[in-house]
């Protein structure tokens, strides 16, 4: 048997389609099922040098560039008759008038907008596809204009599209254009090739990581059982444990923001680097040991009990080889692998100890799945523990993909503040941890559902800070 990942295809003239695969499908499932559980609302705040009059005609020429450059946020899902998952399909513009027509309704000005948290709030509450005229949109983008002087730049739209990190790329290449005038590119918006822009179309996973490696169909197969058996231990994985048992206000997405000032964040990098560890798995541990904190584990449960992450997610986009690797690729592109932490490994040391033994059992394992070129191959997989355990993902050093001022250091026309982001919280019972690293600051974000009271999840997200900071304890 040949494992192939299915091409882009012209089932007639000007359309393009194929299935969605890996990641893309795993996300689109999961919005289905759930009500639109994990679309996305993720946006900058900037100031800019630029007149505000002025400001919507830039976004605008540059969202028909992020068009151009990455056409599937003009893309569709459809069902499929061949399968249980829905399938790209994308309808190329015509010419230009037609990309501005679509523009016109897929990038949303705001006057006086207010706050972005509130905006957000509003996203998260609805569900995609918005309906406009007879355009349906999978994908939007909103310009908060306010008063304040500084401003947002919002994406809104499936998680098969946007992952983090391909969102950040998309963002910063949006600020990019709006701060050069349009005037001075060879190729204005108006004389881009329309038409052509589907050869622009995302290639699946396991293509742009340089196509099926040898030994796959044994190995793909040796891999998924791995995944299995590690995510459906025998003993349930300790996790935390509602006030609620069910959800009473469905896409609502709460969330707590805490950050660790420059110096602290400074340390904390120093002293994983020293140890040849990553600040994932610092907080991974830090949130394994918060979640083990409260839970309540017996004489004859020790040798049995638990921490599993049974979605600890690997992003694919170092792995991508040329062509795919040079250019954008605005789509989701990612891995979730389980992690298992047995308690009796770490239940007799002292807390610090505990801290770095969790965190190089962490870096071990994710060296293993890491070790396998058939790894973009389990994307659209994913084994569930229980509907209560934890889900941690660290995003980055964020300037390493948006730079602070656009378009250069020497002509900052925008300049980058912070970044904000939630995902519609439908049928979704576990608490989800965001980190990442701006300003030279490290930031923590736990989004969950109305099931938690928000004096347990702030005191269990001040737990997971307390413990990363053993680190730096003698």
């Amino acid at each position: 048997m040949t494992m192939v990942e299915p091409p882009w295809t012209s089932p007639q003239d000007g359309v393009y389609s194929r299935p969605l695969l890996g990641s893309e499908a795993l996300a689109d499932s999961v919005s289905v099922m759930a009500d639109g559980c994990m679309e996305v609302c993720h946006g900058l705040a900037f100031t800019t040098t630029l007149a505000e009059e002025n400001i919507p005609g830039r976004v605008f020429d540059a969202m028909l560039r992020l068009r151009f450059e990455s056409p599937l946020v003009a893309g569709m899902l459809v069902a499929d008759e061949k399968s249980p998952n829905r399938r790209w399909v994308y309808r190329a513009a015509k010419d230009y008038n037609e990309a501005i027509a679509w523009c016109q309704r897929a990038l949303i000005i705001h006057q006086h907008a207010g706050p972005a948290e509130d905006f957000i709030a509003i996203a998260n509450g609805m569900r995609l596809p918005y309906e406009v005229d007879h355009y349906t949109l999978f994908f939007t983008c909103h310009l908060l204009l306010c008063d304040s002087g500084t401003h947002w730049l919002f994406f809104h739209g499936t998680h098969a599209i946007m992952d983090a990190i391909p969102t950040l790329e998309a963002l910063a290449q949006m600020l990019g254009w709006i701060s050069v005038p349009e005037a001075s590119y060879l190729f204005p918006v108006s004389r881009l090739a329309w038409g052509s822009e589907w050869t622009n179309l995302p290639e699946g996973p396991v293509t742009s990581t340089g196509g099926p490696q040898e030994g796959c169909e044994s190995e793909v197969p040796r891999l998924l059982r791995r995944m299995e058996e590690v995510a459906s231990n025998s003993t349930p994985t300790v996790s935390l444990r509602p006030q609620r048992t069910e959800i009473r206000e469905q896409g609502r997405s709460i969330r707590f923001h805490r950050s660790i000032d420059r110096f602290q964040t400074s340390e904390l990098i120093r002293e994983t680097k020293a140890l040849g560890l990553s600040v994932t798995v610092l907080f991974e541990a830090a949130q394994v040991l918060a979640t083990l904190a409260r839970s309540e584990i017996g004489p004859e449960d020790m040798t049995t009990a638990h921490v599993t992450l049974d979605a600890s997610i690997i992003a694919l986009k170092r792995r991508f080889v040329s062509p795919h690797k040079d250019k954008p690729h605005f789509v989701s592109a990612m891995t979730m692998v389980p992690l298992d932490i047995p308690y009796n490994a770490v239940s007799e040391m002292d807390s610090k100890t505990q801290l770095i033994a969790v965190m190089k059992m962490l870096q071990a394992q994710y060296a293993e799945w890491n070790s396998s070129p058939h790894l973009p191959w389990l994307g659209s997989q994913y084994f569930r523990t229980t509907p209560h355990a934890g889900l941690i993902t660290n995003i980055g050093v964020v300037e390493n993909i948006v730079p602070r001022l656009w378009p250069d250091q020497n002509q900052a026309v925008i300049e980058v503040h912070k970044m904000a982001f939630g995902h519609r919280n439908a049928q979704s019972t576990r608490p989800i941890t965001h980190l990442w690293t701006m300003n030279s600051t490290l930031h923590l974000q736990i989004q969950v559902s109305d099931m938690w009271d928000d004096e347990y999840i702030q005191a269990y997200m001040d737990d997971i800070i307390s413990n990363a900071l053993l680190l730096l304890s003698s």
